[in-house]
């Protein structure tokens, strides 16, 4: 029997196994071997590169090596400096003033200056996933070549968070290929990281070269997420565009390819006993299925109801196939995390189908449709969807699959009318402020309330991490009574990587950073 407190064993094992799998990357005062490759093989091909408009995965899979950003997150989600040196808030909250580092050139040779930073921050203002978050900003402005003033009209103490968020990355573009460009329409891809953009043949490959004016402001400090020290051993990565699963397996056997991401976890044994292979495992994907408020589910004793009826074990059973492949947890926070809150505790995996009849009944519901749309692109998006679907059905509940692609899916549910709900999931979040879109309406199936904007609020405005994580935990209490989405728990993935590939760090996402071949 899998249970919660299996949670707790887990994420020790997960330490344990960080231990051992950073002991094997460049340490800051190690030296890799330069040269050669880096061939990767990835599933999904980037719908654009432009960081600041997209959440899209495939996107910062490439753009992390051509952008840097003002602050970023570490390994631990605490932000860190690095394209600026230092940063403050005015006492009054309303003023953040931004130190640049000095000497920083673009892959055009351009120096950075703030004339760029404040470009690039004023277009991330307006077309970054977190805007409604930003719309206080009241203006961005140079106060000389090295620093930059943002002032808004409402205290923003999540700042630093939202600009240091790998979704939607707050990055330094030139000025002149940024200033007036809409959301998505970026077509020049010059930023100050330790690679530069070469060639995109689409839904072939991108090529990244090393670009030998990297700034190395970070040499000594040690590597760690987006922070520390970056070093471009490679000449040049290649990122291959592979969708088909058989394909990106044989590529990582043969040698084609030196790293693969995603490797799903049932296919992982077919590769553990390869002496030329590495397998790394990390949680990835924290699923959740959420509801269409514009239709039948406006009424919240309906989403309620299907909350407290499922049985999550089942759910992720049916995901993850072994009970080591998932976690039972009810947020996207492990237990060990700085924000988990505990309060959605309460109302997960209660299997309460008695209760939930009692609400179906009280809301009137008579066996009304309901569209469950969902995707076979993403094997856990389409298991969750049946695993839900079968115990909904059990107990009354009329539904419809639709299996669509996924840019199908992502075009419709943009849409008030033909679902009700759909499968998704987030990647491990470094702050709550990330999802705060998520509850301001504006987001597909458009669930808000006043009580929820005022919590989220508190989260946006706040500067003490305490205050910040109690404005969480009221968030979390409310969305237990007043749900907005199914969510079942978290997954986890693995990514393979060729014996003579040193550096890789054990992270959520792949790090070329540091990273090298072994010369034979």
């Amino acid at each position: 029997m899998f249970t919660r407190n299996k949670v707790s064993y887990t994420c020790f094992l997960i330490l344990i196994l960080l231990s051992l799998l950073f002991s094997q990357t460049v340490s800051a005062d190690q030296q890799g071997q330069y040269g050669g490759t880096l061939n990767v093989g990835v599933a999904d091909n980037p719908p654009t590169l432009d960081w600041h408009f997209t959440t899209a995965n495939a996107t910062r899979h490439v753009s992390k090596y051509i952008w840097e950003g003002l602050v970023v997150f570490d390994a631990n989600d605490q932000i860190q400096p690095m394209l600026a040196k230092d940063w403050k808030a005015s006492e009054d909250g309303l003023t953040w003033t931004f130190h640049l580092l000095e000497g920083v050139r673009f892959h055009n040779g351009k120096e950075m200056t703030a004339e760029d930073a404040v470009a690039s921050l004023k277009r991330w203002v307006e077309i970054c996933p977190f805007r409604v978050s930003l719309e206080p900003v009241s203006s961005i402005k140079a106060i000389d070549k090295y620093t930059v003033e943002l002032k808004s009209e409402e205290k923003i103490g999540a700042l630093p968070a939202l600009m240091a968020l790998r979704s939607g990355h707050c990055v330094v573009m030139p000025k002149e290929v940024c200033e007036g460009v809409p959301g998505g329409k970026l077509t020049e891809y010059i930023g100050t990281g330790p690679y530069q953009f070469d060639v995109w043949q689409l839904d072939q490959y991108i090529k990244l070269v090393r670009f030998d004016g990297y700034h190395h402001a970070y040499d000594g400090v040690e590597p760690s997420g987006y922070a520390g020290e970056k070093k471009a051993y490679m000449d040049e990565i290649i990122i291959n565009t592979v969708p088909e699963t058989s394909t990106l397996l044989a590529g990582l056997e043969t040698g084609e390819f030196d790293v693969i991401e995603p490797i799903q976890p049932m296919e992982a044994p077919r590769l553990e006993e390869n002496k030329d292979i590495n397998l790394q495992r990390y949680p990835k994907w924290s699923l959740t299925s959420l509801f269409n408020t514009y239709g039948i589910l406006g009424d919240i004793r309906l989403r309620k109801a299907m909350v407290i009826a499922l049985d999550m074990e089942e759910i992720m059973l049916a995901v993850g196939k072994k009970p080591e492949n998932i976690e039972l947890v009810s947020s996207s926070y492990l237990e060990n995390s700085f924000w988990f809150t505990g309060e959605k505790e309460k109302c997960y995996n209660l299997k309460d189908v008695e209760g939930a009849k009692k609400l179906m009944k009280e809301a009137g519901y008579k066996g009304e449709e309901l569209i469950m749309m969902t995707t076979k692109h993403y094997p856990w998006a389409f298991d969750m969807a049946i695993g839900i679907v079968e115990q909904l059905s059990k107990i009354g509940f009329n539904f419809k699959m639709d299996v669509v692609d996924w840019p199908t899916l992502v075009e419709r549910r943009a849409k008030k009318e033909g679902w009700d709900i759909f499968t998704s999931a987030v990647s491990p979040m470094p702050d709550p402020i990330m999802g705060v879109q998520n509850y301001m309406g504006n987001y597909p199936g458009g669930y808000t309330s006043p009580e929820i904007r005022e919590y989220m609020g508190e989260l946006l405005r706040e500067t003490d991490p305490v205050k910040r994580l109690e404005a969480w935990a009221k968030a979390e209490a409310y969305l237990c009574e007043n749900p907005s989405g199914i969510n079942p728990g978290l997954t986890f993935e693995y990514r393979g990587s060729r014996s003579n590939i040193k550096g890789l760090p054990l992270f959520n996402e792949g790090l070329f950073f540091n990273v090298y071949k072994e010369k034979e």
